[in-house]
């Protein structure tokens, strides 16, 4: 219970009874004067503090030993009552009795105590408890604050001054509880978003699209993309380039321990192939987005996903001299290695892996046909336009993907 937070939602916030909610500046009605004066023994006091809370809140019960502090040492000019409104003395003290059998050290102060107190409760309406009231010595309101505020430091400088200028305690009393948090209010709190995760089916006559903005706050959106375009996405795109994902080409996937290629369609689960949408938001750097959607997809899905490195035969491509120009038409024009390498790890996947051999960045003017070459026509045709094929080890990411049963 001690560990709760000190401002506790309660369990109801709906104030009932005839009067009307107070106000700083307010007097309390003669009806509640009568309540606390008879608590009191009838002593008039330089000040009243009017403690809201209940047994279910734990910053309520860590309080208390602070509370009865203070009265001992303000003892002479100020009274402390202990206000529950929600509960009877016999309900509160049998729920105590339980929680004292974990908690030993707990107490309630011998304090003027309020049980079932409706009346205040509509005097005061609140959302969260403690809830603390400060009354003057003629009962007028002078502040309605947390329970913090309720300190020597404050006590003191009142009793000297008669002055008091406490922060109000807000609270947003159509508050929603029932309702999600982008929606309550019809949406009012959605300007209030900083970090969010979402999943929703396909949407309908939306288009196939991903997006990482960078604008503020980095947001990721994915729409209408298959369940195996979502993995892709979220382990393949360290650069943010679809171009350059390892995970494009679905020989570098693997399902339950087998080539996603020799896989036969009947024994791939046709959730794989669902479209979803799927869209986060964070407070971090870019790559975060990734690292969230990670998360968010081994939550939401059954599957288990993982990154291996292999060494496997594959193709280093070098710059070369250009021996001739060839056109093809309707073909590919690339202007960069690394452009090229990825072109062909996804159209030759058969052949390769490809490497660029750290010359990612290197100027190149290659044209290839979009009809698929054999090897050897591919290798004399790179030859010919300046790029040479030399046989090397390559490191290939798997991702792999695995059902759990």
């Amino acid at each position: 219970m001690f560990s709760l937070s000190a401002q506790t939602p309660r369990k109801d916030s709906g104030a009932d009874g005839p009067f009307q909610a107070l106000q700083i500046g307010s007097t309390l009605p003669q009806a509640a004067i009568e309540q606390i004066s008879t608590q009191n023994n009838k002593c008039h006091k330089q000040l009243y503090i009017l403690d809201f809370w209940t047994t279910w809140c734990g910053g309520c019960l860590a309080s208390f030993p602070h509370l009865g502090s203070l009265q001992r040492k303000f003892k002479a000019d100020i009274q402390i009552i202990l206000l529950n409104a929600e509960e009877t003395q016999e309900s509160a003290k049998a729920r105590l009795q339980k929680i004292a059998k974990n908690n030993p050290a707990l107490k309630v102060p011998e304090l003027p105590q309020v049980y079932n107190a409706r009346l205040f409760d509509s005097l005061f309406p609140h959302l969260s408890v403690p809830h603390h009231i400060w009354l003057d010595r003629d009962f007028k309101v002078i502040a309605i604050t947390s329970s913090e505020n309720t300190n020597e430091k404050n006590i003191n400088s009142y009793l000297k001054t008669h002055r008091i200028d406490l922060p109000t305690k807000f609270e947003l009393m159509d508050f929603e509880e029932d309702q999600s948090l982008l929606y309550e209010g019809d949406g009012r709190q959605q300007n209030l978003l900083i970090g969010y995760s979402l999943l929703l089916d396909s949407i309908y006559g939306a288009p196939s699209l991903f997006k990482l903005s960078k604008k503020g706050t980095p947001s990721l959106r994915v729409v209408n993309r298959s369940l195996l375009d979502l993995f892709k996405i979220a382990y393949g795109m360290i650069n943010n380039q679809w171009a350059s994902n390892p995970f494009r080409s679905s020989a570098n996937i693997e399902l339950n321990s087998r080539p996603l290629e020799s896989v036969e369609s009947k024994d791939i689960p046709a959730s794989l192939y669902r479209k979803y949408c799927y869209e986060n938001k964070t407070v971090n750097s870019d790559n975060s987005v990734y690292t969230v959607m990670q998360q968010d997809l081994k939550r939401f899905f059954d599957i288990n996903a993982s990154v291996q490195v292999i060494s496997v035969n594959g193709w280093m491509l070098e710059k070369g001299s250009a021996q001739q120009a060839i056109k093809y038409e309707k073909g590919h024009v690339f202007k960069s290695i690394s452009l090229l390498q990825s072109y062909l790890n996804e159209a030759y996947a058969a052949i390769g892996p490809f490497d660029n051999g750290g010359q990612g960045d290197a100027a190149i003017e290659i044209v290839l046909p979009r009809k698929a070459l054999s090897k050897e026509e591919l290798f004399i045709s790179l030859k010919q336009q300046g790029v040479i094929c030399k046989p090397t080890q390559v490191k290939k990411q798997i991702l792999q993907l695995t059902y759990k049963d």
